[in-house]
């Protein structure tokens, strides 16, 4: 028979008992020499702040960098006249343009999670400056392309400042400051043609990339002196680094949902301002300077994203989708209806361009709380789905107006933003299937109040400590691949093993409190 003995200070246990005895208490004979002290750690320098200057700073920095992007679309013909060449031709520099443009989301993005993305700005600053710089000069047509193709590749500055916005905003601001660099980074892309117009219409063109060059040097200088230098969070080779986009792109599911509903709004806008140019020739008889002044409408529309961004840090970002896809259906009816008539395409223009700037700004606040350590990534596969919705919409846009007209046109405009409401509605922020508007056996209306994804970012990382721990300064610190592993916390259960990331924490934390 089993028999223990126990003492107020240890436990003799027989050789039946399958316990293991306990470790002896610690002696001061017995314990290890002391160790000499270490000195404390440094103290950390504190994580630099985002102010109100600084983001309008930032913003007119995207609005001057991109619209190195949209120069030419004014100049053309004159562009055509000085090689000699027609405007088939001709067009094809704005061909290479835009698929440089492509080529630096795609390929130079993704750095900012690799390099520190002062660094990587700086840089495209100053190769940004040379070559516009150098293409006044140019006196061959293929060198002018090349080097319209550079000034594409490495006019991407805004699409890496917008990550880092975001990592300096707190989660309370972060739609608003984004939605600041939206503003700046659409104002520049209309504002370049009107500029450029007005400019060519009384100066040769070369005139236009002299202000340009000009505009560069300077953000280049500002820049230098007022973007913080933040450390980058995993070290990561470049191509691991691509290898990732397609893992990420997988992985988040609110990424994937984004992505097809701004790849259908950005073909909608694109849509509508390739055929306004030949509408408001048709119908109204206006040229091209004309023509370029409209414009200012979509920029009134435009200066509206901090307001949407801040609508969407208060009330959630998901709401601010649906009511920005509400106003997009009533801006196409409208002018669809009323298109002979001047004062429709301006208050249609204007809540277009009002509701596509609500779409972008939540969207950006729901991908960017996903994944901290990722950002400049989920950036670049966002706007490559953006860039092909808008090569869709422009070449669709021209085509159907050639073919049908204003009407037709605006009317596949609608079928485009249909999709998107489909798309949006397949899965609300709380559900975790793809049944639209289920919840977890709750309504629809459930999660349209969520501000953010259920089970993103730092909540995950916390709640999952074998896939990532969380950093000092509140991001999750990733492992070797440079992303934090969103796997599901009960693997006993086989339910709980097709949840995603943003409905983990709904379910996992139910399904706890039953066991």
């Amino acid at each position: 028979m089993t028999s223990s003995t126990i003492t107020p200070t240890t436990t003799t246990t027989t050789a039946d008992d399958p316990s293991p005895p306990p470790p002896p208490p610690a002696d001061a004979s017995t314990s290890s020499p002391a160790q000499p002290e270490q000195p404390p750690p440094p103290p950390s320098s504190p994580r630099p702040t985002l102010t109100l200057a600084h983001n309008l700073l930032y913003a007119l920095a995207a609005c001057i960098t991109v619209a190195n992007v949209y120069w030419y679309q004014a100049i053309l013909p004159q562009l055509g006249t000085s090689f000699s060449v027609d405007s088939g031709t001709i067009g094809l520099v704005g061909t290479v343009t835009q698929i440089g443009y492509a080529c630096g989301l795609l390929f130079i993005c993704p750095l900012g999670d690799m390099i520190r993305r002062r660094t990587v700005v700086l840089v495209l600053c100053v190769l940004l400056t040379g070559a516009t710089v150098a293409l006044p000069f140019v006196r061959w047509l293929w060198l002018f392309k090349t080097l319209s193709f550079f000034i594409g590749l490495v006019s991407v500055t805004p699409q890496i400042m917008i990550p880092l916005v975001a990592d300096l905003s707190p989660d309370a601001r972060r739609g608003k400051a984004v939605g600041m660099i939206v503003s700046g980074l659409m104002l520049g892309i209309l504002g370049s043609r009107v500029i450029s117009g007005l400019v060519a219409r009384y100066q040769q063109w070369e005139v236009v990339y002299y202000l340009a060059a000009a505009l560069n040097a300077s953000v280049t200088v500002v820049l230098f002196f007022f973007l913080p230098a933040i450390p980058c969070r995993q070290r990561i080779g470049y191509p691991r680094l691509m290898g990732s986009l397609w893992q990420i792109l997988r992985d988040e599911v609110v990424l994937q949902q984004c992505s097809m509903v701004i790849l259908l709004v950005f073909a909608v806008f694109q849509l509508f301002w390739t055929d306004l140019t030949f509408h408001l020739h048709d119908t109204f008889g206006y040229d091209s300077l004309e023509v370029g002044l409209f414009g200012f409408v979509g920029m009134a529309g435009i200066c509206a994203a901090p307001i949407a961004g801040h609508i969407g840090d208060r009330s959630g970002p998901y709401i601010v989708t649906v009511l920005g896809l509400v106003l997009l259906t009533v801006s196409l009816v409208i002018m669809s209806i009323w298109g002979p008539f001047l004062a429709a395409i301006i208050v249609g223009g204007f809540v277009l361009d009002l509701s596509f700037q609500m779409v972008q700004v939540s969207n950006q606040i729901r991908i960017y709380a996903l994944n901290p350590s990722a950002r400049s990534r989920i950036t670049s596969v966002y706007m490559v789905s953006a860039f092909l919705g808008g090569s869709m919409g422009s070449a669709a846009g021209s085509s159907v107006y050639d073919s049908h007209g204003w009407v037709i046109a605006l009317v596949m405009g609608l079928a485009w933003v249909a999709l998107a409401v489909l798309v949006l509605a397949a899965r609300t922020p709380l559900q975790r299937g793809i049944v639209p508007g289920w919840c977890r056996g709750g309504k629809w209306w459930k999660g349209l109040d969520v501000g953010k994804e259920v089970g993103s970012g730092t909540e995950m990382a916390k709640r999952q400590g074998s896939a990532g721990t969380v950093g000092e300064d509140g991001g999750a610190v990733p492992n070797g691949d440079g992303l934090v592993k969103h796997d599901v916390l009960d693997t006993q259960d086989a339910d709980l093993q097709s949840i995603r990331v943003d409905g983990a924490s709904t379910a996992t934390s139910e399904r706890h409190d039953t066991t």
